[in-house]
């Protein structure tokens, strides 16, 4: 009959070679924040064009209420794939409003 405990022992030299070494962990790691930014941008797209739709069809008066100008949708349009419209309009916003 076996010794209860070396079971114990066998599956945790089992566990210990099969482990994903520690150097490979910031590999996986970087891995799925790109896959999950992959299969992100297509729900953050559309939610970009729908809130672009929704500022587009403000009229310039409601516009200038919220700190923001026609020429910034249009710059907000011709952004990078991977920069955010939002964080744009809001930099713009802020510049405004900033004291000279």
């Amino acid at each position: 009959m076996q010794h209860p405990r070396s079971s114990d022992f066998a599956q945790a030299a089992f566990l210990e070679r099969t482990a994903t070494p520690p150097l490979r962990r910031p590999q996986l790691r970087r891995a799925s924040k790109a896959l999950l930014w992959l299969t992100s941008l297509p729900a953050r797209f559309f939610a970009y064009r729908r809130e672009m739709a929704l500022l587009g069809g403000m009229d310039d008066r409601e516009l200038a209420d919220i700190g923001l100008r026609r020429q910034d949708l249009r710059d907000a349009t011709s952004l990078p794939l991977g920069e955010m419209p939002g964080a744009f309009l809001q930099r713009r916003v802020s510049e405004r409003k900033r004291p000279l």
